[in-house]
């Protein structure tokens, strides 16, 4: 593997920006081992809905353990050339009410909110990255959405500390927000 990865390095050393592009692809590769996809799968949350693929959480998470062993040069293959297969790029779209009380009616396009529903596998393969370059990936501190522990309450709190910051100060605070 480690052979076949520094060929592919070289081979393709001619479409690469540079050499830092070939050695972090090298580093990838290396890191994703049998263990990266045995623990993504023991990640995996049952009793979840298929993707347009119709593969479940539970094919992959009951399958015979030579499952990850097959996914793994799988995943190589896609960070080794680069083309993400078209299985993985399709999702479909969910509307979920968004009220909580049951028993009212939804009538609004307005009362929804759209769930998108990927792939088994494409979701397994982006978690194996996240395992190895997790680390990697920072956002600002200013970002709740999509960020593991923070939403909308503790956007809330910073923006209402703020307010109350400028108007114990006696300013007057103007506040605009985008969803």
């Amino acid at each position: 593997d480690d052979i076949l990865c520094e060929e592919l390095c070289a081979l393709r050393s001619a479409n690469c920006d540079g050499i830092n592009e070939q050695l972090y692809n090298f580093d990838m590769l290396r890191a994703f081992d049998i263990d990266v996809i045995i623990d993504a799968i023991h990640s995996l949350e049952k009793r979840k809905a298929p993707g347009p693929d119709l593969i479940f959480n539970e094919h992959i998470i009951y399958s015979h353990p030579i499952i990850a062993s097959l996914l793994l040069r799988i995943f190589k293959w896609i960070l080794r050339t680069g083309h993400v297969p078209a299985c993985f790029t399709g999702s479909y779209m969910v509307p979920i009410p968004k009220s909580k009380d049951k028993t009212s009616r939804v009538t609004v396009c307005e009362d929804y909110r759209g769930i998108s529903i990927s792939s088994a596998l494409s979701k397994l393969f982006e978690a194996c990255v996240l395992n190895i370059c997790g680390d990697l990936f920072h956002t600002s501190d200013n970002q709740f959405g999509f960020k593991c522990g923070l939403g909308s309450p503790q956007a809330i709190h910073v923006a209402q500390d703020y307010i109350d910051s400028y108007i114990r100060g006696g300013d007057t605070a103007h506040l605009a927000a985008l969803d």
